[in-house]
């Protein structure tokens, strides 16, 4: 099995990530002046997510699932090639911390997308 190395990977939230049961609308623009090679990225959160490309659905309720041992994690692989287009492309994502944990998510104690 071939490992990944996420240690470059930043989590983004607001100034407040301690607060329960948040909703976040994250918007990024980028963009693309290739679209030959797959577009593989790995999103993960703190609690759930809902994720477009160009308007464009790509998932519909991602995350939650976070095993409670230390070090585990959960993170969506998700090949973007297809949403995207040549020049200037808009990412956006809702995300939802719950703050509690449940039958499929351990609680991080802290907001994070």
């Amino acid at each position: 099995m071939n490992s990944i190395d996420f240690s470059p990977a930043k989590w983004i939230w607001t100034h407040d990530h301690l607060t329960p049961n948040q909703k976040v609308v994250i918007q990024k623009k980028f963009n693309v002046s290739d679209l030959s090679k797959p577009a593989i990225a790995y999103i993960a959160c703190d609690t759930k997510f809902w994720l477009w490309i160009n308007g464009r659905m790509v998932v519909f309720e991602g995350g939650v699932f976070r095993e409670s041992r230390n070090g585990c994690g959960y993170a969506e692989k998700i090949d973007l090639a297809d949403y995207l287009k040549l020049g200037e492309n808009t990412l956006t994502a809702l995300v939802w911390f719950y703050g509690n944990g449940g039958r499929n998510n351990t609680n991080s104690g802290e907001a994070g997308f």
